[in-house]
């Protein structure tokens, strides 16, 4: 069969260009106790808060992200813990770190109705049309991203053909974790 040549588009998300107008209420609703009373009272009150300022906010607090869609094998690994907000390795630039509303199972220190609430607010917030860059797919594209730094979402509805994607992982993330700071 020819390559896909209808129906397929992708959005990606800037999860870096998002973060600094992330809406204050939801900042606040995201900063654990701990962090808001050891936070310097002018951080709480700016009316423009830096990736530190953030971090410092927010740190403590992760999402469990859960796999969806596919079925594991006995000893695979289901969820993993990640930090709402994620420092780039090689870049220094925060992110925020999400995923799916169906993936973000829970935000520590959250209830499930908070965090569905957050998640939906935190996705509304980052998927801004603002925000994204759309692809619409020709034979012979090439289209590449930083998962660590961008939400996808591709649209498949109405797709003519087969659709052929290779996915490249790099050991830059782990690499330049063990050797940050």
């Amino acid at each position: 069969m020819p390559p896909a040549t209808a129906g397929i588009s992708a959005a990606i998300a800037d999860a870096v260009k998002a973060l600094p107008d992330v809406p204050r209420e939801l900042v606040l609703r995201l900063a654990s106790d701990q962090a808001l009373a050891v936070c310097d009272p002018v951080i709480r009150m700016s009316p423009l808060l830096t990736d530190a300022d953030l971090l410092e906010l927010l740190s403590g607090r992760s999402i469990r992200h859960v796999v969806t869609g596919v079925k594991l094998d006995d000893g695979d690994q289901g969820e993993a813990e990640h930090p709402v907000l994620r420092v780039h390795p090689l870049t220094g630039r925060t992110s925020l770190y999400l995923t799916s509303p169906a993936r973000c199972a829970a935000i520590t220190g959250l209830s499930e109705q908070e965090t569905a609430e957050t998640v939906a607010l935190l996705l509304e917030h980052s998927t801004r049309p603002d925000n994204l860059y759309r692809h619409a797919w020709s034979a012979g594209d090439v289209v590449m991203w930083d998962n660590g730094c961008v939400l996808h979402r591709a649209d498949h509805e109405g797709v003519v053909g087969d659709r052929v994607m290779h996915r490249g992982m790099s050991l830059g993330y782990a690499l330049a974790g063990r050797h940050a700071g």
